[in-house]
């Protein structure tokens, strides 16, 4: 018997051992603990016949209870036996959602409304089987995120600040009424909150599939989230409260109307995909400020949104980079100083009286510097302003006392994610979108790290391929549609380098 069983036991050496609870459900017979039942019919069915079976912490301990893993991590467990010279057998009840190695190395699959029971097992010379266990639960990352309804396209969207509003679908356009946090609380449950009211996700009632969501001000059964990654790879939410009835939130109608409700409905899990979301999590931010150039022109505030969402979209499609607009404010005091110096004049202490890089002119790289250390993570400012050639104050490396004349002209200081945008427009409503769009997605990539590539191989100035080559008012409008339709902002050559950017940017 004895040499039986080291057969036995070398064998789960050299596999490893992860069963979904579901596929071991088999006629057999049943004592009052379903996990007994379960082990006694999993190790029958590898030719073990276990004499007894019992969880024991005497015998083998987990040091672990629950661990909260987010997807795609992993953690090591810890077991001990007091059986000696046995081999621990690691067994996951939801493989699906997470699976263990043969050395007790967990790894979250994807996020799941239960946790996963972990077991812990060994046996001893009599062929007596001890276990022990704990819960891994899976997660979605704390972040904030946009909503996306996956047969829709369209985003969660708060319409008001107060209690018991309604949360409707609209056209994604990066407002904070359309950003949501998710927070995890325990055992599988999350908080959701919007960036707008600082109000819960929530639904009206519980077991009723025309309940709308809504905005609530406490958490309970109706402002608690179950989620579930689906096999499309979106996610299902579950009201916490709605999760014994089936219950999901879901667009109303299909379609892509703007304005549609999102109500509960019975997860179907078929290829409409109405109760299925696309979460995005929101990893880089834009901080817009304006200055009183843009009295004259206060249509252009509007175009900063648009700008700032044309660039999301871009990043989003190339890299699967979400970013979002943290906010827009008129800030006088931010941008640089005008002076009538002139171009082309070197910058001195007796052109202005005083030092301009130290003492007197507000120029971009003391901007920069200024910002630059007040800046939250992962943001990057936008400095907005619509004046007049060569009056801006550089003061750049080679001495150049003011901007030199480029329209549009923006710059980005040493990659610092800090941009500074001159020259908007002349008039013109659409060239001024055009431009502004280009250019916020042609500087976001210096912020990065990203070289310009003027005249490099396959860049021909004004050529129109990729949106690191230089581009200026004529003709925008091509670059700009063949990017709002869906084309490449970048080469493939640029796409490559700056993938790598950008992973390394987040890695730092």
């Amino acid at each position: 018997m004895k040499n039986h069983r080291i057969k036995l036991i070398n064998l789960f050496l050299a596999v490893v051992i992860a069963v979904n609870i579901v596929a071991m459900l088999k006629p057999a017979a049943k004592t009052n603990n379903p996990e007994k039942d379960i082990l006694r019919m999993y190790f029958a069915d590898r030719g073990i016949t276990a004499a007894r079976v019992e969880r024991d912490s005497s015998v083998i301990s987990l040091q672990e209870s629950v661990v909260d893993l987010d997807e795609g991590k992993t953690a090591q467990l810890h077991a001990s036996t007091t059986v000696q010279g046995a081999t621990i057998i690691w067994i996951s009840f939801n493989s699906s959602a997470v699976s263990v190695s043969g050395t007790g190395v967990v790894t979250a699959i994807k996020a799941d409304v239960a946790g996963a029971s972990i077991l812990a097992c060994v046996l001893d010379n009599n062929n007596n089987l001890f276990f022990d266990g704990c819960l891994v639960y899976a997660k979605i990352p704390d972040g904030t995120y946009y909503l996306t309804n996956k047969s829709s396209g369209l985003c969660a969207d708060a319409t008001e600040y107060w209690s018991r509003s309604e949360v409707l679908q609209w056209k994604l356009h990066g407002g904070l009424n359309q950003r949501w946090t998710i927070e995890y609380i325990s055992k599988g449950e999350y908080s959701i909150t919007n960036g707008m009211s600082g109000l819960y996700l929530g639904v009206e009632s519980l077991n009723n599939t025309s309940a709308k969501a809504t905005q609530y001000t406490v958490l309970n059964d109706r402002t608690k989230w179950k989620i579930s990654k689906t096999a499309s790879g979106a996610y299902c939410l579950y009201a916490k409260g709605n999760l014994t009835y089936g219950l999901a939130i879901g667009s109303a109608q299909s379609g892509s109307t703007w304005g549609t409700a999102i109500i509960n409905m019975t997860y179907s899990n078929d290829s409409n995909y109405q109760d299925e979301w696309i979460l995005d999590r929101i990893k880089l931010d834009y901080i817009n400020y304006y200055d009183s150039s843009f009295d004259s022109s206060p249509g252009l505030v509007s175009k900063i949104l648009e700008a700032n969402t044309f660039a999301g979209e871009a990043y989003n499609r190339e890299f699967g980079l979400v970013i979002g607009t943290i906010s827009m404010s008129r800030k006088y005091d931010v941008l640089c100083d005008q002076c009538t110096t002139g171009t082309h004049v070197e910058c001195n202490d007796n052109i202005c009286g005083t030092s301009c890089r130290d003492n007197h002119h507000k120029n971009i790289h003391r901007i920069s510097d200024q910002l630059y250390t007040s800046l939250p993570q992962n943001t990057i400012a936008c400095l907005w302003t619509n004046r007049e050639d060569e009056t801006y104050c550089f003061d750049d490396e080679d001495g150049e006392h003011t901007l030199f004349e480029y329209d549009p002209y923006a710059c980005v200081d040493d990659h610092r994610p800090v941009i500074h945008f001159f020259k908007i427009e002349d008039q013109d409503a659409d060239l001024s979108k055009w431009c502004m769009g280009l250019n916020l997605i042609h500087e976001t990539a210096h912020t990065f790290g990203m070289d310009d590539v003027y005249m490099a191989p396959g860049h021909p100035l004004f050529s129109y391929q990729c949106v690191m080559q230089g581009f200026n008012s004529t003709k925008a409008d091509i670059l700009y549609d063949l990017i709002e339709n869906g084309e490449h902002a970048f080469c493939f050559n640029c796409r490559s380098t700056l993938s790598g950017l950008i992973d390394g940017y987040f890695e730092n």
